[in-house]
């Protein structure tokens, strides 16, 4: 049977892509409605035979894998530092986590959104759809509204429309989001968060840590473990964003509560990978450096851009 295939909208994360097809379909699981629409890709095209989950949505909406990846989940933003996201997707066989990795990628647990994004969702294009960069980890207002997020608590969310929420009360106290928006260090990890999403440059791990580990020379941090001297970059963090933060963006994304400790958080600028996802180093560039262009150029310095394979890629789509 062809599956209804809707289309992909502007912004959508994956995961409420998924939701989408598998209620249009009439399923009301994903593990029910994911079978059949593996069932069907393979039909049409005998490679993505026990493919990915990923591979498989992608396929869905009409698109390569890469270009899904890129513009529908935070795997870019929420994966290891220099650990390639279609890599990662390709080799995640496993189904339980295959789900999870569409569903979560390495964002919050649970969905937010904003109540004005709602709205014009509804009036331009029908129906409310979750929003990517409302996911992403740290982010507490609409970046196109200002409005605070609205945290669904549902690990299900994804499954149903985020209009069914868009009455529910912030979970942030005005006071303490006026407080965070005046935060410099984290309206510079938004700005870098965003801008990032928006690019297909892939960063280089060892240049990027070899950038953090010359920006804290210059800064007089820590940059070796057993140095006596210097600020460690933990505590240059808690100054900078000022204990308005209750997210971790250096915590393991994919292990909700689990936090980094500081040897690991400061091993940052050690000019060493340290198995920390890319938030956690635009945290620690938001931090280092005055503006987000100059923190987001400093990440992007002598990172690899693969555009003529994306290109290809995506024109064979």
């Amino acid at each position: 049977m062809t599956p209804v295939r809707p289309s992909l909208l502007p912004g959508e994360i994956g995961a409420g892509y998924l939701g989408r097809a598998t209620r249009i379909n009439g399923w009301r699981k994903a593990e029910d409605a994911l079978p059949e629409f593996s069932a069907w890709a393979s039909s049409i095209d005998p490679s993505l035979t026990d493919a990915p989950a990923i591979a498989v949505l992608a396929r869905l909406a009409g698109c390569d894998m890469a270009t899904f990846i890129e513009r529908h989940t935070l795997l870019p933003l929420t994966l290891r530092l220099g650990l390639d996201a279609l890599v990662a997707a390709s080799e995640t066989t496993d189904p339980r986590s295959a789900v999870d990795l569409v569903v979560t990628g390495g964002g919050n647990q649970s969905l937010f959104l904003c109540s004005a994004c709602v709205a014009e969702q509804a009036e331009r294009y029908g129906t409310p759809y979750w929003r990517r960069e409302h996911q992403i980890p740290g982010f507490t207002w609409c970046p196109a509204h200002g409005l605070p997020l609205l945290d669904c608590i549902d690990r299900k969310a994804y499954l149903t429309s985020p209009g069914g929420y868009s009455n529910y009360t912030p979970s942030i106290r005005d006071y303490v989001l006026d407080a965070q928006r005046a935060c410099e260090a984290i309206t510079r990890y938004v700005d870098i968060c965003m801008r990032l999403l928006d690019s297909s440059v892939s960063l280089d791990a060892q240049e990027v840590s070899r950038t953090a580990r010359e920006r804290a020379l210059e800064l007089g941090l820590r940059t070796a473990i057993n140095e006596r001297h210097g600020e460690p970059l933990s505590k240059l963090l808690d100054r900078q964003y000022d204990r308005l933060w209750s997210h971790n963006p250096w915590s393991d994304p994919f292990h909700a509560g689990q936090r980094s400790c500081r040897a690991t958080i400061d091993a940052i600028v050690y000019g060493r990978s340290c198995n920390l996802p890319v938030t956690a180093y635009v945290a620690a560039f938001a931090a280092m450096y005055p503006t987000a262009d100059s923190a987001l150029e400093a990440l992007l310095a002598g990172s690899k851009r693969d555009k003529a394979g994306r290109d290809q890629g995506r024109a064979a789509a």
